[in-house]
Formats: structure tokens, C-alpha cells, sequence
């Protein structure tokens, strides 16, 4: 296949949804239109790692019976084991890369496509498989149909996981480790440094949250956000505010009730109808004092829920979360031309 070939993918509504509203939810954006390049190619990575993934798990599940059968001791049944487990993996692998391939793609109503350019990266891998499978006639519309399928029937906090795989890794192995981290956050110009407590996933926002300490504050960030993380030699021990707030969290988990702000606005009177009838992940206003509303919230659960409020809302503190409306309405009139 030619190299930077563009991928033309004919898929249903649905699936065009779902991959269309994970560009706008997890940031993958080029100068604020939706990039279906690193889309598409993220998805291809993520889902032929997960094969690889598989691939791991059953060899662990061999090397576990290579020592229970104790032929770890005798090199010519040890030898003959091993090539055993490598044509296992090759057929694991086989069959589930064929059912990429499979023409037969039923109850699906065409409405639309989806293209995007394979990376350097990605179409050799690609010309791997084909070579690896001759006898299949690789049509690459259906494969990448296929793939997208796959994809679009995952939760949305599990899709995260598979598009920020390694980020999520080197989390879960600081974690584990307890060690310190630093980590590029999009949006913030300087990397901070932080304890790695957990993630946990939200079921109302379906995402993954790295949950972090500085020792004293804890806070939450989506995976989605972490651009790079550096992991430290240096340890910590988790100290009785961190152990008393896992234990809380195992209970329930919210991640806007821990990053809270004090956030003052304004409603018009169509603002206030909308507040009443839209109670989906709605914060709650503490009190209204001269038709100023104050709220003890996250600035990310009020962006969250009230930037579709639009000229009904006005922001008036905190300034950073005031600013962060007024940019994104100009973002937006950007679009059509003002």
C-alpha cells in the first residue's frame, strides 16, 4: 500500500457519532477542527495493541503451565512446548486480525464516511499484515470498517484507555510503585509534579481520572489531558489524608467534588428555566444574593454544564474560568467568520 495512502471509510451514523463526539471530548484537535487523521491512526494503534495485549496474556498463561508441568528442566520437551505455544500465538493472532478482513459486515446502514491519512508508522504495519495474510484479499475499506466497529462498542471510559494506552501504563506503574511524577498537562504552560494516588472513572462523565497529591491537596485530571508524564526514582508514602480519601472514593466517585472553586454568575430568566429543567450533572448553587448565583464547585463541572447556556449565563468570578468562556465564544465565532 502506498505510503501517507488516505483511507476512505463508509460507516454508520452511529459509529460516525461516537468516533466524531471522542475527538471533541478527549482534545483530538487541529487548530480547533476535529483531526480524523490522528483519530483514525490512534484507533488502528490502540486495537492492533490490544491484539498484542492478548497475545501477552496467553503467553503468561502458557509460561504458568510450562512451570506447573515442571518442564522447565528438560530442554527437548521444553523446546518443543515453546514452539507449541508460538503456533498457538500465531493462530490467536491470525484469527483475530482475519476477522478484520471478514467481507461479511451485516445490518449496517451506510450514511456516511470517515478519512484519514495513515501515518509512516502505521502503514508498514499494515503492509505487515497484508503480507502475513495472503490468502485474504484485504479490502481496506472493510477492514478499517471493521476496525471502527470494533472500536465504537467499547464504553467511552474504555475507548479512553485504548487511544491513551501507554499514558495510562506509566500511570498505573508510578502508581503501583508509588513513585513521583511529572506530567505535561494540555492547557498548562509548566509540567507539575505530583503524587499518583489512583484512577477511577466516572459513570455519569465516562472518563478516567489520574486522581494526584501535592501531601496536602488532592486533585483530579482527565487521562485525556496528560500529554507526557516523566516518572521519578524518588518514592513517597501516602500519608492520612491520602489513605482516608481512598477509602472514600471506593464508595462513590465524583471527580468535580474535589478540584472546588468558589464561582459567582449570573442567569437571565431564560437562564433560570434552562438551570430548572436540565438536572443532568447540574451543580448545585449555594445561594443567590442580588441575582448573583455562588457556587462551591469545579470550574470544569460549571464549563461543563453551563458554556451551552450561552448568552443566557454570564461568568463573573473566578477571572481564569471567566476568560475561559469568553475565549471559547470567540474560538467559536471564528467559525463563521466574526
Amino acid at each position: 500500500m502506498a505510503e501517507g495512502k488516505i483511507i476512505k471509510v463508509y460507516l454508520d451514523r452511529h459509529t460516525l457519532e461516537i468516533l466524531e463526539k471522542d475527538m471533541e471530548s478527549f482534545n483530538i484537535v487541529t487548530k480547533n477542527s476535529l483531526n480524523k487523521s490522528k483519530m483514525g491512526n490512534m484507533i488502528f494503534k490502540a486495537l492492533n495493541s490490544k491484539v498484542e495485549l492478548e497475545q501477552n496474556e496467553m503467553l503468561e498463561f502458557f509460561t504458568e503451565e510450562i512451570k506447573e508441568k515442571k518442564l522447565l528442566k528438560r530442554d527437548v520437551f521444553k523446546k518443543e512446548y515453546e514452539l507449541e505455544i508460538n503456533n498457538n500465538l500465531k493462530e490467536i493472532h491470525r484469527n483475530i486480525i482475519k476477522s478484520y478482513f471478514d467481507k461479511k459486515v451485516k445490518n449496517i446502514k451506510i450514511k456516511d464516511f470517515f478519512y484519514f491519512r495513515l501515518n509512516n508508522e502505521n502503514s508498514e504495519y499494515f503492509e505487515i499484515l497484508e503480507n502475513e495474510h495472503p490468502e485474504e484479499k484485504i479490502n481496506v475499506t472493510i477492514f478499517f470498517r471493521r476496525l471502527f466497529l470494533e472500536y465504537s462498542r467499547y464504553s467511552q471510559y474504555e475507548r479512553e484507555k485504548l487511544l491513551f494506552k501507554e499514558n495510562y501504563n506509566d500511570l498505573k506503574r508510578a502508581i503501583k510503585g508509588s513513585n513521583y511524577i511529572n506530567i505535561k498537562i494540555t492547557g498548562l504552560k509548566e509540567n507539575i509534579k505530583c503524587r499518583p494516588l489512583d484512577i477511577k472513572n466516572n459513570k455519569d462523565e465516562q472518563n478516567n481520572y489520574l486522581i494526584t497529591s501535592n501531601g496536602v491537596e488532592i486533585r483530579t485530571v482527565k487521562l485525556c489531558k496528560i500529554e507526557r508524564i516523566f516518572i521519578s526514582h524518588e518514592r513517597f508514602e501516602k500519608n492520612s489524608i491520602e489513605n482516608r480519601f481512598l477509602l472514600e472514593i471506593d464508595k462513590e466517585f465524583d471527580p468535580f467534588t474535589l478540584n472546588k472553586d468558589i464561582i459567582k454568575l449570573k442567569l437571565t430568566q431564560n437562564g433560570e428555566l434552562l438551570y430548572k429543567r436540565l438536572q443532568h450533572n447540574r451543580p448545585k448553587i449555594k445561594k443567590i444574593t442580588e441575582g448573583i448565583y455562588s457556587l462551591t464547585t469545579s470550574k470544569d463541572k460549571v464549563f461543563s454544564y453551563f458554556f451551552k447556556f450561552g448568552r443566557e449565563v454570564e461568568i463573573l468570578e473566578p477571572e481564569d474560568l471567566r476568560e475561559r468562556f469568553k475565549n471559547e465564544l470567540i474560538e467559536t465565532l471564528k467559525n463563521y467568520g466574526l
